[in-house]
């Protein structure tokens, strides 16, 4: 009963309304030929790509027959002249016979002064403008001044004078004595320094009165000038004797040389 339910049912169906049946690849057909047709146009495609981005990037050298040579290609010149005059130059017209060059290098020009073709046209002279003299200021006189009236005066009566008596004069005092200076106490030591040696005693008294007053340290000391035969000749001795010890002669003797003269120790 099912089964003739089943085809009673198949009879009725539209047949345009019935699900197509599957194909079988492996009976053939229309689709193993599509995946070839796309892998072939792919690869059409990439050559195509390939060939656009080097004709691009190489500047079309592929297809250029000198970039495919070696050798540098020869490009002769064309015949004739290399240059010619234009039939109208132009440019500034430059004065060749100028002196300019000769004189810039240190030649002398040969040129002369033709004073006759100068003519002589006589130049106005210009007269200065007298200057009028100046005009004396005219003076104002002063204004009268009224004389003060003359007041009458009293009569001086003139009186003797009286006679002063004279004032004497002041007695000038008498002038006081100079207080006796004391003689420089001589000193007792033994040591002596010799202030040098002179051809007379003259010279070496000079020498002790400068050099006395001008050392302080000499102040006290004992002169004394002895003569001594030397070559021949007299010599005296100038020195100054009393000294305490040989350290207070040092510094004696270093008083004297700082005053530029010479001394020496004794000993």
């Amino acid at each position: 009963m099912a089964r003739g339910y089943r085809d009673d049912e198949d009879e009725d169906a539209l047949p345009w309304l019935e699900a197509a049946e599957p194909e079988d690849e492996d009976e053939g057909g229309a689709f193993p030929y599509r995946g070839l047709i796309i892998a072939g146009a792919i690869i059409v495609a990439t050559v195509a790509v390939l060939w656009f981005v080097v004709e691009w990037i190489g500047g079309g050298r592929g297809t250029d027959p000198i970039a495919a040579t070696d050798e540098v290609p020869l490009i002769q010149a064309a015949e004739g002249p290399y240059k010619m005059r234009p039939d109208n130059p132009g440019g500034l017209d430059v004065d060749a016979d100028s002196l300019t060059h000769s004189v810039a290098e240190g030649q002398e020009p040969d040129s002369e002064l033709a004073i006759g073709m100068i003519p002589e046209e006589p130049v106005p002279v210009i007269s200065a403008a007298p200057v009028p003299e100046p005009r004396p200021a005219a003076t104002v006189p002063p204004p009268a001044q009224k004389a003060p009236a003359e007041k009458a005066l009293p009569k001086v009566v003139e009186k003797a004078p009286a006679k002063v008596a004279p004032v004497p004069e002041p007695k000038k005092p008498a002038p006081r004595p100079e207080p006796a200076r004391p003689a420089p106490v001589q000193a007792a030591g033994s040591v002596t320094v010799q202030l040098g040696a002179f051809n007379s005693t003259a010279s070496a008294d000079q020498v002790w009165s400068k050099l006395s007053g001008r050392v302080g340290a000499l102040g006290g000391l004992r002169k004394s000038v002895q003569p001594v035969e030397a070559g021949g000749k007299t010599l005296y001795r100038l020195r100054a004797g009393g000294i305490a010890s040989e350290a207070q002669a040092g510094s004696v003797c270093a008083a004297v040389q700082a005053a530029g003269e010479q001394c020496v120790i004794v000993r």
